[in-house]
């Protein structure tokens, strides 16, 4: 029996990430670029037709963390940022994880790709004046307005992400208490 491509493997997991893991079009779509791109590396690094998953090994991995620490950025022309690099070896865990897991197939252990430490996050901050002249934005006297300081409100006070409020219903708001019930999304 011919072993199967990494490219259907890879369409497997994606219908696997939309059907039963129920992921966005969003994150299913950034798997799909990130898992072609080790595809791509993996063909021309092996000077293959074709990849199987016995060519994800040790080697091939480290082969592709110096690849994607070395890979220029087609937008800005820089190299990729540590995030991104990240990024594409999440990907690669999830697949590998569904592979093992899911497919009952002895692949690379997921653990063995080390995401390695990422860079720190600067925090931008508004200042007081800044945060004044937004809240002052609304036309309060429209309802649209009255909506947006609400959220901006909200937003400032509490520290919610926007997917968080964006997430809310009206089942979330307790009226008596005055508490917000808000759940962060999932990583």
């Amino acid at each position: 029996m011919a072993k199967e491509s990494l490219e259907s493997l890879v369409i497997d997991f994606l219908q696997y990430c939309e059907i039963e893991a129920n992921l966005s079009q969003g994150t299913i779509k950034m798997y799909y670029y990130y898992l072609l791109e080790l595809i791509s590396f993996l063909k021309k690094e092996l000077q293959k037709e074709k990849s199987t998953v016995g060519d994800i090994n040790d080697e091939n991995l480290r082969l592709y963390r110096v690849f994607l620490n070395r890979k220029i950025s087609s937008k800005s022309k820089a190299p990729i940022k540590r995030s991104t690099q990240m990024n594409f070896l999440v990907s690669l865990r999830a697949f590998l994880r569904y592979l093992m897991l899911d497919r009952q197939m002895e692949v690379l252990s997921p653990e063995k790709v080390k995401l390695g430490k990422g860079q720190d996050r600067q925090i931008k901050v508004l200042t007081k004046e800044q945060v004044e002249l937004l809240l002052k934005e609304p036309d309060l006297i429209r309802v649209n307005g009255l909506r947006d300081r609400a959220i901006m409100e909200l937003l400032f006070s509490t520290g919610t992400r926007v997917s968080e409020l964006c997430n809310l219903n009206i089942s979330d708001l307790n009226l008596k208490t005055s508490e917000i019930s808000v759940l962060g999304g999932l990583i």
